[in-house]
């Protein structure tokens, strides 16, 4: 350890940074300009901002690292970056994003509204900014201090642009009562207004392989979809079908379901298949039913599929448990996980 109460973090064998001792390794980094990803606003709940300790003193797992790594995680040196306390020199292992992360410094351009409880906000990075990006990949928004909510509060929202949109930051966001950054984005973000973004993160996105694909989402999670459609028609993949499953509870909870309609006219590889689960009836539907016994019907053997999800906790272990069985491997089972 060096002088002035500093210490050497070393990330991949590939950066070195000096960070004040105390500190926690995500508030050190971030002094530095380097961000672990985060969705609860580094308070030790969401586990995204996890790295690997090669080398180095450590200060003892919290409560809530043993609530969110296992055993073994925490023996082969896994910790949350958010509670591990900087006290000397550390060699880190980390998702290689980290490492091209950055702050945006972004206008809101637009707000839409897409049903009663979602909206996509358009966000335009300064003149000459860039934002390269994969569809799938996600972004910490970092909402204002406002009434009750008294410091900074950061959340992930997926991407809803292509890897070919490097000049705006789309995200599809979903009201959650109480909940302190979408209550920010809905009732206190205006277009016009400064907002600050950092990313991107995360290894979810479409792989490059040719197999057909089943894609199943719930609630604002059309978002990394939205860009993942418009990501192979940029790419010219027009060879590899792909099943859209989206589950809602009533009619009022569907969103670009014209969109998606045409785009199926259009392009014979892809099918959209929206279905209701609250006991409704509408015209806009294919089926009905929970989304997992939904998939079950439309999917016989699927040994040869690709899966990608995206919603609620619930909603992605009963999907594993529904894809398992009609032979997806596991391996070949992605997701992005909500809360």
């Amino acid at each position: 350890m060096s002088e002035n109460n500093t210490c050497a973090i070393d990330i991949n064998g590939h950066k070195t940074v000096a960070c004040r001792t105390g500190l926690t390794l995500f508030a050190g980094l971030r002094t530095q300009k380097v961000f672990l990803p985060t969705g609860c606003g580094a308070r030790g709940v969401c586990g995204q901002c996890r790295v690997k300790v090669v080398e180095g003193e450590t200060s003892p797992p919290t409560d809530n690292e043993k609530g969110r790594l296992k055993e073994a995680e925490l023996s082969a040196g896994w910790r949350l970056g958010c509670q591990l306390r900087l006290q000397g020199d550390l060699e880190i292992e980390a998702s290689s994003c980290i490492l091209h992360a950055k702050e945006y410094k972004t206008t809101v351009a637009s707000i839409i509204p897409l049903t009663y409880d979602i909206r996509r906000f358009s966000f335009a990075p300064a003149p000459g900014d860039k934002v390269p990006h994969r569809a799938g990949q996600f972004i910490n928004f970092v909402a204002k201090p406002y009434g009750e909510a008294k410091g900074m509060t950061i959340r992930c929202f997926s991407f809803a642009t292509p890897a070919s949109v490097e000049d705006r930051i789309d995200i599809i966001v979903r009201r959650t009562p109480n909940g302190a950054a979408t209550t920010y984005l809905f009732d206190h973000l205006k277009e016009g207004d400064e907002a600050t973004l950092i990313g991107p993160f995360g290894e979810f996105r479409l792989s490059d392989a040719k197999a057909p694909c089943i894609w199943i989402a719930g609630g604002s999670g059309l978002s990394p979809f939205v860009g993942m459609l418009r990501e192979m028609l940029d790419r010219g993949v027009s060879d590899r079908p792909v099943k859209l499953f989206f589950g809602a509870v009533n009619e009022r909870d569907l969103y670009y379901v014209g969109e998606l309609r045409e785009f199926s006219a259009k392009h014979p590889w892809f099918k959209y298949i929206p279905a209701l689960s609250g006991g409704e009836r509408c015209e806009a539907c294919a089926d009905y039913g929970l989304i997992t016994d939904v998939v079950a019907r439309h999917i016989s053997n699927a040994d040869q599929y690709e899966a990608y999800l995206c919603g609620s906790p619930g909603m992605i272990e009963a999907c594993i448990a529904t894809l398992g069985g009609k032979g997806v491997k596991r391996e070949n089972i992605y997701f992005d996980r909500f809360g």
